[in-house]
């Protein structure tokens, strides 16, 4: 069977008065053009039952289990009364405008248990395990159909199951498996990709992958591989150091062998001065942030915001700007800039990410911070530098570069 053969029967179930269930980043439940999911207190448990029934589709769920992974808070006085009024509004939204025969059957009752019955609807997660599927059993034999099929299923993965729209316990496994098939789906892809010398589509697989995982090692080891075979040696060098940090500031863990051979295999393959190269074992042990070029530290700032994105959450960056006058000359200016890139590099913790953005301005990011923090920690690195340059014609400011300020960084 063809690639658009696989397509084709995978997608088959998407017709308009079909219900189609999305679950992989975000919750919605589409028949046409219909949006029938709507998030509101008032049918809050009613949707989480139903993202319950979808979790454990085809299978019998008791009463018991049902109240106690979706009501566990809730004392009822009768239970089973209070799901079944559930069920029934449930059934109502999922056949609005259509004929009661075709949606009688999506949630079937016997034996004092439900079932969601998903032969009939069209759900994201078992297209993206069907593609996989098929992906896997076609890349010995033959490896353009798996390339198509994995970048199908990799599309299909715009984030977490159920991310953001479920914390109850039950979902957890669920969301692990996924994540792992995704990752498996993206590693399966890179191989045919590295076979294909294609390590521009290579570094885009394992960026939209970071930015939903940043902390895979093996996607960490094929982004600096493909920096590296693309030619970008010095990127893949500041990548190493980047991830790297990431992990021991997160995890308070060194490189693992892998990374580590990684990095000596560019090492040997470089042609940078010896004086360029940077010893593993001396990154191991340098403390403070992470000084690198402003190139670098936009992509960088690129990486952390499209992460941050996907949870709602805000990437901070302080500006500290050197104000001088002119009895201070230009090679003055540059003594002075590099004792304040030392200042901050010593006040910083590892894994704060710093640069020189223009020659009277550092530009910083410090991950996991509140804007507060944020202010706190740039009063405190700014005293830190007026203490040590008591300098006529010399001053130093700080602020938070507004949201503006910030999209033109990432547009330059």
């Amino acid at each position: 069977m063809n690639q658009s053969n696989n397509l084709k029967l995978c997608n088959s179930q998407k017709e308009e008065n079909k219900l189609q269930i999305y679950t992989l980043g975000r919750f919605e439940v589409i028949r046409g053009n219909q949006m029938l999911y709507e998030k509101s207190s008032r049918s809050k448990k009613l949707w989480e039952l139903f993202k319950y029934m979808i979790t454990y589709k085809n299978k019998n769920i008791s009463l018991d289990m049902i109240h106690e992974n979706v009501f566990p808070d809730e004392n009822y006085e009768n239970p089973k009364n209070v799901l079944k009024n559930s069920v029934y509004r449930l059934r109502k939204i999922l056949r609005a405008n259509q004929p009661s025969d075709n949606y009688n059957n999506i949630i079937l009752f016997s034996d004092e248990c439900y079932k969601l019955n998903s032969n009939d609807i069209w759900i994201d997660i078992d297209c993206f395990e069907e593609l996989f599927n098929r992906a896997e059993e076609l890349k010995k034999g033959s490896a353009h159909d798996a390339v198509t099929l994995y970048r199908e299923a990799i599309a299909l993965y715009t984030g977490d199951y159920l991310n953001g729209y479920s914390n109850m316990d039950w979902v957890v496994p669920i969301r692990s498996y996924y994540k792992r098939l995704y990752l498996q789906c993206c590693l399966g892809l890179i191989a045919l990709l590295e076979e294909m010398n294609n390590y521009k589509e290579v570094l885009k697989i394992c960026e939209e992958f970071m930015t939903i995982e940043p902390y895979e090692e093996e996607i960490h080891v094929s982004f600096i591989k493909a920096l590296a075979r693309n030619g970008q040696i010095k990127e893949a060098i500041k990548h190493y150091e980047y991830c790297t940090s990431g992990f021991y500031r997160t995890f308070g863990i060194k490189p693992s062998e892998k990374l580590k051979q990684v990095y000596d295999n560019l090492k040997k393959n470089t042609n940078q001065n010896n004086s360029n190269k940077i010893n593993i074992y001396d990154t191991d042990k340098t403390r403070g942030a992470f000084y690198c070029k402003p190139q670098t530290f936009k992509s960088i700032v690129q990486l952390e915001n499209r992460r941050n994105e996907r949870k709602g959450e805000e990437v901070l960056i302080g500006s500290i700007v050197l104000k001088v006058e002119d009895c201070i000359d230009s090679k003055h200016l540059l003594q002075i800039i590099e004792t304040i890139k030392q200042l901050i590099k010593d006040d910083l913790r590892k894994g704060d990410i710093f640069t020189l953005w223009m020659e009277n301005e550092l530009l910083l990011m410090l991950p996991n911070l509140s804007k507060s923090q944020l202010q706190n920690i740039l009063s405190r690195v700014v005293e830190h530098i007026r203490k040590i340059l008591k300098l006529e014609g010399f001053s130093v400011t700080y602020r938070c570069l507004t949201n503006t300020e910030k999209t033109k960084i990432l547009q330059i």
